[in-house]
């Protein structure tokens, strides 16, 4: 029996499994829950790698220019993760209907918006236009035009002066908690250790609390360049017999070691443009103490709290806060369910399905 679908959608994802990281695994599962709910699926990447084992849907990796238009041409729905110059004309061409999810900042390193990123800027504004008739809970949806912007989080829509609306990115269930779990760990951190994850920040803040004689155990997950100098300013600081490094972990037994965390800190030197790693720690039962700028405030909610990127006294005090009382950890938990709703898989999914359902009506 053949199957029936009920959207023709075409994810431009350039960076693609098993490639991993966060665009990758957005992409991914948001094919794999579109596929699931009997939409036609086609992914065009410019990962050459193969998936195994290969996914039902039709992947095109470093597509032809004439793969890309034709794929472009078959969709009802183009969908970018993440802009990409090199895949976004055939859309225009073709005055196609597309979506693109904004994950990360269209600024260059130093913050500034280069000429690159001020065309992907100037793509992404045309043909829409901010109305007062359409505006829908966390930002505004165009009214005209072939061109809908989403954003992971408010502070990313309003670095625009294009409208856009705010989907934030999926939490999947893999690390839900219950609340009988011995919690043996009193602070960790999980992420790859690259300076901008400002794990330093937060070795200094324990260095802080040292001195007033408080010495709470750290467990850091993840690997990365940075692994040997964070080693080394543990042993200058005297923090050896505290802090451990567990490399990197996925699957049951990273979900296992998230159970054990009482407060898992997420101390980023950048704005991180969403907060997914806080997400999945309020899942685990974990309370959060994360950096104050870019989209963390928006994904810790009620359920934690943020401190001046960069600043380890301001990190430690709020350690001590923390550390001070297990009430207070009772406190940021109690809301965790209903802050984790608006992030599941199938509120995300439900939004998606809906934002196309608004644009091919206005086409």
């Amino acid at each position: 029996m053949s199957r029936e679908y009920s959207l023709k959608i075409l994810l431009s994802s350039h960076v693609y499994p098993p490639s991993i990281g966060g665009i990758e695994t957005f992409s991914h599962t948001l094919a794999q829950e579109l596929f699931a709910r009997k939409h036609q699926i086609s992914v065009v990447t410019a990962e050459p790698r193969q998936l195994s084992p290969a996914p039902p849907w039709k992947i095109i990796r470093r597509p032809s220019f004439r793969e890309l238009f034709n794929a472009v041409a078959a969709a009802d729905i183009f969908l970018q993760s993440q802009i990409s110059l090199r895949t976004i004309f055939p859309g225009f061409l073709l005055r196609k209907p597309i979506i693109v999810v904004h994950h990360t900042w269209l600024r260059n390193d130093s913050g500034e918006i280069d000429f690159p990123n001020r065309l992907k800027r100037y793509l992404c504004a045309l043909s829409t236009k901010k109305s007062t008739l359409c505006d829908s809970p966390g930002g505004h949806t165009p009214t005209r035009g072939f061109v809908t912007n989403v954003c992971v989080s408010q502070i990313m829509a309003d670095d625009f002066s294009f409208p856009s609306r705010i989907i934030p990115l999926p939490l999947k269930p893999a690390h839900a908690s219950s609340d009988n779990l011995q919690r043996t760990i009193t602070l960790g951190f999980l992420g790859r250790l690259v300076s901008d994850k400002g794990v330093d920040t937060l070795i200094e803040a324990l260095g802080v609390l040292k001195k007033i004689g408080k010495t709470p155990d750290l467990s850091i997950i993840g690997d990365g360049p940075e692994r040997s100098p964070l080693e080394k300013q543990c042993h200058a600081l005297g923090l050896a017999d505290q802090v451990r490094f567990l490399g990197r972990r996925t699957g049951q037994e990273l979900t296992d070691i998230l159970h054990q965390i009482k407060i898992l800190v997420v101390p980023s030197r950048w704005s991180e443009p969403f907060g997914l790693v806080a997400l999945e720690g309020i899942a685990a039962g974990c309370v959060i103490i994360g950096s104050n700028r870019g989209g963390l405030p928006e994904a810790i909610g009620k359920c934690g709290l943020t401190f001046a990127n960069c600043n380890s006294q301001d990190l430690s005090e709020k350690l001590e806060i923390m550390l001070s009382s297990e009430t207070n950890h009772d406190y940021f938990r109690q809301d965790a369910q209903k802050h984790l709703a608006r992030f599941s898989l199938s509120a995300v999914v439900d939004e998606y399905e809906r934002l196309f359902s608004e644009i091919l009506n206005r086409a």
